[in-house]
């Protein structure tokens, strides 16, 4: 985190720099737990999931409940991270909003099983895979002052 900053360094208007698409994938692969907002009857959730980023998408492991219901019916979801370091004050955040999507095809879901994500909790067998199909991603970092 931090880093320097120049001039070049795109910031919005609160004085966050601005990330570009491939370091908000970048630095969403580097934390395993992020937050899934979405309508579960009627009501917003927002749950933690462990997740995995895979040809430039956000995926993760779900059983049968609201996380699995968001993707045969490809809601509309949005997914958030974030990494704060309170001693320097600095950190980031990464949001992505998008439909959510069953995984179906061979290829994809053998290498999203060989990327190492298992179920954090439960007992409950979490055998598909649903990915996020971005129509928005953004993210901020808080530099030093």
């Amino acid at each position: 985190m931090g880093g320097t900053t120049d001039d070049t360094t795109s910031r919005d208007w609160t004085g966050l720099e601005v990330l570009p698409f491939e370091e908000c994938m970048r630095l969403v692969a580097t934390v395993p737990i992020g937050r899934l907002a979405m309508i579960d009857r009627g009501e917003i959730a927002v749950l933690p999931i462990n997740h995995t980023v895979h040809d430039g998408r956000v995926a993760f492991r779900t059983a049968a409940g609201a996380k699995l219901d968001a993707g045969i019916m490809q809601h509309l979801v949005t997914f958030e991270v974030d990494q704060y370091d309170e001693k320097t004050r600095t950190g980031w955040s990464v949001i992505i909003k998008g439909r959510a999507d069953l995984v179906t095809d061979d290829d994809d879901l053998a290498a999203l099983n060989a990327s190492g994500v298992r179920p954090w909790s439960s007992p409950t067998q979490r055998n598909v895979w649903v990915r996020l199909d971005a129509n928005h991603v953004s993210g901020r970092r808080i530099t030093p002052a």
